[in-house]
């Protein structure tokens, strides 16, 4: 039997691209376009056993060996097993005895600092690993000094269709920006570690349904019917409020997005300008009116008087206590936020709502990028004498990560005619699955016969078998929330689905709040404009030189519009103060950016 820790996996070259879950609709990606086409994934005579050569992976004899470099914390490294290390491990055994690819480690720092000073050294030396661990930052100096090669270009030409499926899926689910950060002239350099794109961006609004049912009011759809429910609210809780704001120890003035969405305005986002470039929202027309209806309600008392100087965490004081008619936040408030409340007012009941309808009628949001110029990324090296080997290695590990997903298998078979390399088999859940709270930790027992170097990690987060990929956390909770609804028969619950239900039903029933922002997205995705920030790059020269001030005049300009202390007009002044004071040169300096990557 092997006994595999996860540490170990999730660090190597095979586990960075992995964690992709399969689609509802075995024609259409997650979002429900089409499925992107896969390049050269012909499979005529493709070997079903591992080891055997295809187009897709190769034996290497003599062996070859790749280098790389790895940035982990001093507690990952204290949990490698006794007897393993990040050369000398299970997996990379594996790959050498049955590919003849001996990976070496160049260097391991415990944090980031460490790890730019070896990465310093190893560009003035001329000593960069194969595989390089970076981001994006260092990424677009690397590429500038011809140091990586385009791993776009790689792809195409050696990758598998199911590579090319999880890429190409992830930009179309994410408006591109799983590429952006590490892109330039026209070519993909770096690719990002996967991760659950709804987790990690979806928010909206949350309202307190129970406050509307007390006054018999349906769900507002605009800015006026929730200015009417706030009305009737306030004659029966004068001390209510309509939104959290927060503008303590921060550089923007948080919790506005509800009446920003309304006006059209994203402020703090890179959005379009209208002529295929990007413009800070901030600035824009839209935070005019946006302004002059915070003012407006903070004359009436429906804003707390004192969110100038309170941040977030202080702010949500007011949340828990029941005070707050509505608030913007992360779909996981229901593991914070929300259940402060139900503890200290047992009959709330929060539920997500759309962002509210502008004058033409549409919604839009802009959400914020799941991806930028400081996420983790890795690139090849353009002295990697065997690139296409790293590219092999993933074919490799991901036809065994999706080896156990017969939806999986059965989409690229029906659409490229492509059989995975592995065959499925029996699963087993960790053995120390109650003494780690992170899934890479987990160890297993696996037979030697099974193939593909006992990589597979089936470990519990929120309560699911759960594998990181960027639709499989909504995935998992959207077939809950059709068995519920009698879409799908109950023989598609699982024993976790059961114990997740509980946990969230207890001692409070936060489960229709969850439900709800499920059901939300869903439906923003179907019928709303969801867009993401635009600009993912590094901090341009003129926002590290400008943007302290730049923040101080915006932060001080709303707050005193806000409060009433200055005249709504004071935000033409303040837009051309930013102009001047260094805001057009990061706006040049944006676009820039934003022709080099396209």
């Amino acid at each position: 039997m092997k006994r595999l820790s996860l540490l170990i996996a999730m660090l190597l070259i095979g586990t960075l691209l992995m964690s992709c879950s399969s689609p509802g609709d075995s024609n259409t990606g997650p979002d429900g376009t089409p499925a992107p086409t896969a390049q050269g994934s012909s499979t005529a005579g493709q070997p079903e056993a591992q080891g055997q050569e295809s187009p897709y992976w190769k034996i290497y004899d003599p062996p070859i060996t790749l280098t790389q470099n790895f940035e982990v914390s001093e507690d990952d490294v204290g949990t490698v097993p006794a007897g393993m290390s990040f050369d000398e491990n299970f997996w990379t055994e594996w790959a050498y005895d049955t590919y003849g690819i001996k990976f070496k480690s160049s260097w391991i720092s415990t944090n980031a600092e460490q790890g730019m000073q070896r990465m310093n050294l190893a560009i003035i030396n001329d000593e960069l690993p194969d595989i390089i661990g970076t981001d994006g930052a260092m990424l677009s100096n690397l590429i500038d000094a011809g140091k990586v090669m385009p791993l776009d270009v790689l792809i195409d030409e050696f990758g598998s269709p199911l590579l090319k499926y999880l890429i190409q899926t992830a930009n179309a689910f994410m408006d591109n920006t799983f590429s952006m950060p590490f892109s330039k002239n026209g070519s993909v350099y770096g690719m990002s570690y996967f991760g659950d794109v709804w987790s990690h961006t979806w928010f909206h609004n949350w309202i307190r349904k129970d406050i509307l049912d007390a006054l018999g009011l349906n769900m507002p759809n605009t800015i006026e019917e929730f200015e009417a429910v706030m009305e009737a609210y306030k004659e029966t809780t004068p001390n209510g409020l309509a939104i959290r704001l927060s503008a303590g120890s921060q550089d923007s003035v948080l919790g506005m997005v509800p009446v920003a969405d309304a006006y059209g305005a994203y402020p703090g986002k890179w959005v379009d300008d209208g002529s295929g470039g990007l413009t800070f929202g901030s600035i824009q027309p839209q935070m005019k009116n946006v302004l002059a209806k915070l003012a407006e309600w903070y004359q009436k008392g429906w804003i707390d008087p004192e969110f100038v100087v309170k941040d977030q965490s202080i702010a949500d004081q007011r949340v828990a206590n029941g005070d707050i008619l509505m608030h913007d936040l992360y779909w996981w408030a229901v593991w914070n936020t929300i259940p402060d409340t139900y503890a200290n007012i047992p009959e709330a009941d929060f539920v997500a709502i759309p962002s509210f309808l502008q004058e033409n009628g549409e919604r839009k949001m802009v959400l914020p990028a799941m991806y930028n110029s400081g996420t983790g990324c890795w690139a090849i090296s353009a002295d990697c004498e065997n690139p296409e080997a790293i590219i092999y290695m993933f074919n490799i590990q991901l036809d065994n990560y999706y080896r156990n997903d017969d939806n999986m298998r059965n989409l690229m078979k029906e659409l490229y005619d492509y059989d995975f390399m592995f065959d499925p088999y029996e699963k087993r859940l960790p053995l120390n699955a109650d003494e780690v709270d992170h899934i890479r930790q987990y160890i297993y027992d696996y037979p030697d016969d099974i193939g593909g170097g006992v990589l597979n990690g089936f470990g519990k987060v929120f309560g699911f078998e759960y594998r990181q990929g960027p639709t499989e956390l909504y995935g998992q909770f959207s077939r809950m929330l059709a068995v519920e609804r009698g879409e799908l028969p109950e023989s598609a619950w699982l024993l976790v689905d059961d114990e997740e239900k509980a946990k969230m039903t207890m001692p409070h029933n936060r489960w229709p709040a969850l439900m709800s922002s499920v059901d939300m997205y869903t439906k923003t995705l179907e019928n709303d404009k969801v867009v993401y920030d635009g600009f993912v790059g590094e901090p341009t020269p003129s926002m590290k030189e400008n943007n302290a001030y730049l923040n101080k005049i915006t932060m001080e300009t709303f707050c005193r519009i806000i409060m009433g202390q200055d005249s709504i007009d004071t935000f033409d002044t303040y837009v051309e103060n930013w102009l001047a004071a260094g805001g057009q040169k990061i706006i040049d300096e944006v676009n820039e950016w934003y022709r080099s990557i396209q």
